[in-house]
């Protein structure tokens, strides 16, 4: 029964992270779709051919996952997981091979600035409320986390303390998180809530 009972709760688990990994891939890959490679493609079209289908058959996988959570087939959700893990992380060494290229060598800060902005109106603020605790409880080192913030604060300063509610609010899930929070601050003052510590 014990067993049982420590089965269940680590599925549970599995679905909660499954949804979790869900909001994070779907928004990177819309915003991709939609704003990072329309963009990318005025400089190289060619080079970015087969970002479209990749998407889509992940997306495909992402769905068959769902279906067999849905269902409770935990076998066939954990192969479809297993499978679906490989093909990202062959699909992240693809886009680091044909997409870095470009954007290294090609864009230059006002674009940056300007895929940076156009991906943050497409996704909805009640969206990044979500994906911003996600994306910080999951970045294992403190420099990681932080350049993962800077990366929209330095874009939008005046976005600071809207991205510091919601890293705070989602840190409280975290035993961790009252260090994790502090260490941002004292790097990232500007993400400080107002009324919170010395701020």
């Amino acid at each position: 029964m014990e067993a049982t009972s420590e089965s269940d709760s680590s599925i549970c688990r599995l679905r909660e992270l499954w949804g979790e990994y869900l909001l994070l891939a779907g928004g990177h890959a819309d915003t991709e779709d939609n704003v990072y490679f329309e963009e990318l493609k005025a400089f190289n079209a060619e080079q970015l051919h087969g970002s479209e289908t990749q998407h889509h058959e992940l997306h495909e996988s992402m769905d068959a996952a769902n279906t067999a959570f849905a269902a409770r087939d935990v076998p066939t959700a954990l192969k479809i997981v297993k499978e679906h893990g490989i093909a990202m992380l062959d699909h992240m060494q693809w886009e680091e091979d044909h997409v870095q290229s470009i954007v290294r060598k090609q864009l230059n800060l006002g674009i940056h600035f300007k895929i940076v902005t156009k991906s943050w109106d497409a996704i909805p603020l009640r969206d990044w409320a979500k994906t911003f605790p996600i994306a910080i409880r999951h970045l294992p080192m403190h420099g990681q986390r932080l350049k993962y913030i800077k990366a929209f604060t330095w874009v939008m300063p005046e976005r600071a303390q809207e991205i510091g509610r919601w890293v705070y609010a989602g840190l409280g899930e975290d035993p961790m998180g009252e260090l994790k929070w502090a260490m941002l601050v004292n790097d990232l003052p500007e993400i400080a809530i107002r009324g919170t510590g010395d701020y």
